[in-house]
């Protein structure tokens, strides 16, 4: 049995590439004022590859 397990992190906006350089992609923007602080990314799997389905993959833009 093979078990799925998801690392998210709430993230600064400044320290993104940081995070990226250690593997981890974007996954999502937050509501309401913690937004404008930060954003979540998932730690990507050994292979690089996103374990999220396709109907959930969302470009990164940054909003303001």
């Amino acid at each position: 049995m093979s078990e799925n397990k998801r690392v998210l992190r709430f993230v600064l906006h400044e320290e993104v590439e940081k995070y990226e350089a250690m593997g981890y992609r974007f996954a999502s923007y937050i509501g309401g004022h913690h937004g404008q602080y930060s954003v979540i990314m998932e730690m990507m799997d050994d292979r690089g590859e996103d374990r999220r389905p396709a109907s959930n993959m969302r470009q990164r833009t940054r909003a303001c």
